[in-house]
C-alpha cells in the first residue's frame, strides 16, 4: 500500500489495507495461499489456524524515497456445522512502520477488524467442487488510526476446485463492499471492488505439497486505476494428519502491491 505526506490519505489507505491486504485468512484456504479451496471441514470438525505475514515495500512520494515495513498476526477458528457448511471467525493484529527520506518515521499498530465467514459447498461433480462464501467484517479496529473501516463490510466469494491426480487447481472470484465511517475515507477509497485469483497445489512427497498462487484486485485508492497484483510460491508440510506447517514468499507484480512478503502458518484440525 503506498503512502504520501497527507495524514488523512494515510489513514484512508491504511484502513483499506487493513480491510483488503491484512484481512483474517479464510479458514479453509490452505495457508500460505490466499486463494481458497472448495473443501469444507466436515460436521463436528474444528480448525485453528495461526498465521503471520511480514512485508516490505519501497516507493517514492514527492520525489522522496519511502520505505514501509508491515506485518500481521492472525488467529482463525473454523467449525464444520454440517458436512457441506463451515463457519469461521478470524481476528488480526497489524503493524506498519513508514520511514521517509530525511528521517521521518510513522508507526501504527493494533487490533484490526474481525472477519466472519460461511462456506457452503454447493456442488460436487466427480473431482470438481463449487463453493459459495459470504462474509462480513466487523469494525473492531480503530478507523481513526488506520486499523479498520469503522463500519461492517461485506464480501461474497465464488470458489471452484478441480482435483487432477495428486494435484489440484483452485479459482476465486470475489465481490467486496467496504463501508467507511470517516468522510475522508469515503472520499478517497473505493467502496466496491473485485478480487480474482487462482492457485495450484501438488503433493511431491508424502506429506509435502508445493503450492503457487496468483491474484489481483481493484485498487481501493480512488486515485489509482492500477490493480494490486501478486504471485506467491510456498510449501505445506503435513507434520501429522491433523497438523500442517507452511511457508510462502509473495512478490508484488504491480506498483501498488508490497514488493516482498513472507507468510508463515500453523493449522491444527481437531
Amino acid at each position: 500500500m503506498r503512502w504520501d505526506d497527507r495524514g488523512s490519505a494515510k489513514r484512508t489507505l491504511a484502513a483499506a489495507a487493513a480491510a483488503v491486504l491484512l484481512a483474517p485468512a479464510p479458514a479453509l484456504a490452505a495457508h500460505p495461499l490466499l486463494t481458497d479451496d472448495a473443501g469444507t471441514l466436515g460436521q463436528g470438525v474444528h480448525q485453528l489456524e495461526l498465521s503471520s505475514e511480514l512485508a516490505r515495500d519501497r516507493s517514492a512520494s514527492g520525489g522522496a524515497a519511502v520505505r514501509e515495513d508491515a506485518g500481521e498476526g492472525a488467529v482463525t477458528v473454523g467449525i464444520g456445522v454440517v458436512d457441506r457448511l463451515d463457519v469461521s471467525v478470524g481476528v488480526v493484529t497489524t503493524w506498519s512502520r513508514v520511514a521517509t527520506e530525511g528521517g521521518r518515521v510513522e508507526m501504527v499498530q493494533g487490533l484490526g477488524d474481525t472477519g466472519v465467514e460461511l462456506k457452503w459447498r454447493a456442488l460436487e461433480a466427480g473431482s470438481f467442487a463449487l463453493a459459495v462464501k459470504p462474509g462480513v467484517t466487523l469494525p473492531t479496529g480503530d478507523a481513526s488510526r488506520g486499523l479498520g473501516t469503522g463500519r461492517p463490510c461485506l464480501a461474497l466469494t465464488l470458489v471452484a476446485s478441480q482435483a487432477v491426480g495428486m494435484a489440484a487447481l483452485h479459482a476465486n472470484a470475489a465481490y467486496l463492499h467496504d463501508a467507511y465511517a470517516r468522510a475522508a475515507d469515503r472520499a478517497a477509497a473505493r467502496a466496491d471492488r473485485w478480487r480474482l485469483s487462482a492457485a495450484a497445489t501438488a503433493e511431491v512427497a508424502r506429506g509435502l505439497q508445493l503450492v503457487g498462487d496468483v491474484g489481483a484486485e481493484t485498487n481501493p485508492d480512488r486515485a489509482s486505476s492500477t490493480w494490486p497484483a501478486y504471485a506467491l510460491g510456498g510449501v505445506v508440510y503435513g507434520a501429522h494428519p491433523d497438523l500442517d506447517l507452511d511457508l510462502g514468499v509473495k512478490v508484488g507484480l504491480t506498483e501498488p502491491e508490497p514488493d516482498l512478503a513472507g507468510r508463515f502458518g500453523v493449522t491444527w484440525r481437531f
